[in-house]
C-alpha cells in the first residue's frame, strides 16, 4: 500500500503508519534526518524484508528509533545507570547510542548490541 503523508502526520496518518508497522509492513518515513525504511524491531520477516530491499549483508544490524529510554528497554537493551542519566539529558536528539542486549533481537540481526535512537520530532515517537 502506498500513502502519502503530511509532516507532521495528521492523527489518522499516524494511525495508518502505526497499523502498517503492526501487521508486520515496512514504511518508508523521515525521521530526524534522513528518510529510511521502518518495521517493528522485534518482526523478523519485516525486518529481513527491509535487508532484502536493502541488499544488505545478512548480519549487519539496523539502527532501531524508540519513543522512550523504557521503551527501548523493552527490547533487552541493557542501560546502566550512569549512561541512562546522560541519555536522558541528550534525548531526544539525533544521537544514536550503541548499547548491549540481554538478547538479539530481529534488528540487531544476532549482534550483542543494538544501536538505539530516540527521535527529535514529536510525531516519530507517537
Amino acid at each position: 500500500m502506498i500513502f502519502p503523508i503530511t509532516l507532521p502526520p495528521t492523527i489518522d496518518q499516524i494511525s495508518t503508519i502505526v497499523e502498517a508497522l503492526t501487521r508486520g509492513g515496512v514504511v518508508l518515513m523521515p525521521a530526524d534526518t534522513i528518510y529510511g525504511l521502518h518495521a517493528v524491531a522485534t518482526n523478523d520477516a519485516a525486518v529481513e524484508r527491509i535487508a532484502a530491499m536493502k541488499g544488505r549483508e545478512d548480519v549487519k544490524p539496523f539502527v532501531v528509533l524508540g519513543a522512550s529510554v523504557s521503551q527501548i528497554e523493552t527490547l533487552g537493551v541493557a542501560i546502566p545507570q550512569d549512561v541512562r542519566s546522560v541519555l536522558d539529558s541528550l534525548w531526544p536528539a539525533p544521537l544514536t547510542a550503541i548499547l548491549p542486549l540481554r538478547a538479539p533481537v530481529a534488528a540487531s540481526r544476532g549482534a550483542a548490541t543494538l544501536a538505539v535512537r530516540i527521535p527529535a520530532p514529536f510525531w516519530v515517537r507517537t
